[in-house]
């Protein structure tokens, strides 16, 4: 590599590094802070959000500009406070399970936002970002690789191959990039002008203070790695890994022809393929883009899963560390397992597990205030316990109808005791009263709403596992869609999906729609044919069977 000159000059067609700000673009990132940022800390001058939405337009456009024009910014700006944040589930009695987080100015965060947009802009408007990295890209969802890797399982098997799969850990991935070899990538792919220098001018002369209690450290500057907690990082780390190149082979998971044998999400890598030898090639082009690129895998978090009948384990190694063999393995928040033939058994029973503890912890809430209003319990429902039970469900269906049991036992608890219901009480009142979906149809109305999303933001490999999922239902193999049409016909009012047809956003949309009909009818069914619920079936006022009673927003109960 090159290196790269003190001042750069932009290359691009479009002058994306050295066009002038415009006010739409002021008036973007204040919107984006108002939706996702407005809470955020302060950094030690002490201005929040709130105050730097106050400030015209037109004045933070002169200020962004002056910045980037001087290759220069306010001293206050630079200057960000370290704190540690514990990492979930670790030992928080061991420091290295704290995640360093560097609180900045929040005007500093505003301009790195706006440089952020021109950067990602540039690169994926020039395809500088791979298919397979699908962290921190807009258009593409965190269940995204989750759902390729599990198509990847099927066609493996319906080849009657095993597919090998290795989980790599980097360690401090972000903390450890080597700043100058950063610098030198983007220069060389494109990357140059004046935002391009302001940033470099940002990382040399940013220091930092380390705050514990009423202690301040020293100041001091960090020579590597990239700013954690900065908006313009995630793109930086994806352009930093970008020319990552792991050599196919005839052994690697075709899917709808496209060859897929490794996937990223930000540092999180999965690489897999058929055989043993294919995947130790793939191991050792990986560790040596680390050598190159002073980064590092952790060999002893780094496993291997085996999907599917092999002849014996493998033995895979990374810099001649032999890795473990697992039968478990939490990739992107789903658990896979490579012990029963339902890869996401184990993922299910944990995610209603976690559900029965948050919804306790809920309803504990009680012991101090007193009986929760109905409203504000099912609210608490929606907010704290729904995540957990749908965790997933857009990659694990429910294709066997035993296969939610466990979550709707969860769900139906919790309403029986806001509702103030006996465990032997008719559970289709939990949902005509409440106007919450079953278990069941709630996880089915996402995997559609999934389907929907991979079908009108066409994220390329996700598409690419979707037409090979419809091959394989097509040809009597398992797979995700013929999982989805199988789960939609088992409801006691079947909706019918044709995997034959032609897949498009209209049709999944009326699909929802069948699917709402069919709870609604099984609804008044169940109501209207129990003799238990005489004064429901008798309601003088057209009431949809499906929704929250006014009478559930009474304070007391």
């Amino acid at each position: 590599m090159k290196a790269v000159p003190d001042e750069t000059v932009d290359v691009t067609e479009q002058g994306h590094f050295v066009r002038p700000w415009a006010m739409n673009e002021v008036e973007d990132a204040k919107a984006h802070i108002r939706e996702h940022s407005l809470k955020s800390a302060t950094g030690i001058d002490k201005v929040a959000y709130e105050r730097v939405l106050r400030i015209p337009n037109e004045e933070l456009l002169h200020l962004f500009q002056a910045c980037v024009d001087s290759r220069d910014a306010p001293t206050t700006w630079l200057t960000a406070s370290l704190i540690g944040i514990g990492k979930r589930g670790k030992d928080l009695g061991d420091p290295t399970n704290y995640r360093a987080v560097g609180l900045e100015s929040c005007m500093l965060k505003m301009l790195t936002l706006m440089i952020e947009r021109r950067i990602r802009n540039w690169a994926e408007s020039t395809g500088k970002l791979p298919m397979s990295q699908n962290g921190f890209r807009e258009g593409h969802r965190t269940n995204n690789n989750a759902f390729v890797l599990r198509t990847a399982i099927e066609k493996a098997r319906a080849n009657g191959k095993p597919l090998y799969v290795a989980f790599v850990d980097l360690s401090n991935a972000f903390p450890s990039v080597d700043q100058p070899t950063m610098w030198a990538k983007l220069y060389d792919a494109g990357c140059r002008g004046p935002l391009f220098d302001w940033l470099r001018m940002l990382y040399s002369r940013l220091e930092y203070v380390v705050r514990s209690g009423g202690d301040v450290s020293e100041r001091f500057r960090a020579l590597a790695g990239i700013l954690i907690g900065d908006p313009a990082s995630p793109i930086l780390w994806n352009l930093f890994l970008a020319d990552l190149v792991i050599r196919t082979s005839p052994d690697d998971v075709v899917l709808a022809g496209v060859a897929v044998s490794h996937l990223e999400q930000a540092d999180d890598i999965a690489i897999f393929t058929t055989s043993v030898r294919a995947l130790q090639e793939k191991l050792d082009d990986l560790a040596a883009w680390c050598a190159v690129n002073f980064a590092f895998i952790n060999t002893t978090k780094t496993q291997v899963m085996v999907f599917g009948n092999a002849s014996e384990p493998p033995r895979v190694y990374i810099n001649r560390r032999l890795l473990s063999v697992v039968d478990s393995y939490v990739y992107v928040g789903i658990q896979f397992a490579s012990s029963s033939r339902d890869v996401f058994a184990p993922h299910t029973e944990g995610r209603a597990s976690a559900a029965r503890r948050v919804a306790n912890a809920c309803l504990s809430i009680e012991s101090y205030v007193g009986p929760l209003p109905p409203w504000a319990a099912l609210t608490l429902y929606q907010s704290h316990v729904d995540p957990y039970v749908t965790a997933g469900c857009e990659v694990a269906l429910d294709s066997k109808v035993s296969s939610a049991t466990q979550l709707e036992a969860v769900q139906l608890a919790y309403l029986r005791r806001v509702l103030g219901l006996n465990p032997r009480s008719v559970k289709v009142v939990m949902f005509s009263e409440t106007g919450l979906w079953p278990m069941r149809y709630r996880r089915l109305a996402l995997a559609l709403r999934y389907l929907q999303y991979v079908l009108g933001q066409r994220p390329a490999l996700p598409l690419a596992a979707l037409a090979e999922a419809r091959a394989l239902a097509l040809s009597g193999k398992a797979s995700w869609l013929g999982d989805l049409r199988l789960a939609l016909s088992k409801l006691t009012t079947p909706v019918v999906f044709d995997v034959a047809a032609p897949l498009t956003e209209d049709g999944v949309a009326g699909c929802l729609e069948d699917l709402r009909t069919s709870l609604v009818t099984d609804l008044k069914q169940q109501i209207n044919g129990s003799t238990r619920l005489t004064i429901l079936s008798a309601r003088k006022q057209r009431d949809p069977a499906l929704e929250r009673r006014a009478y559930l927003a009474v304070t007391n109960r």
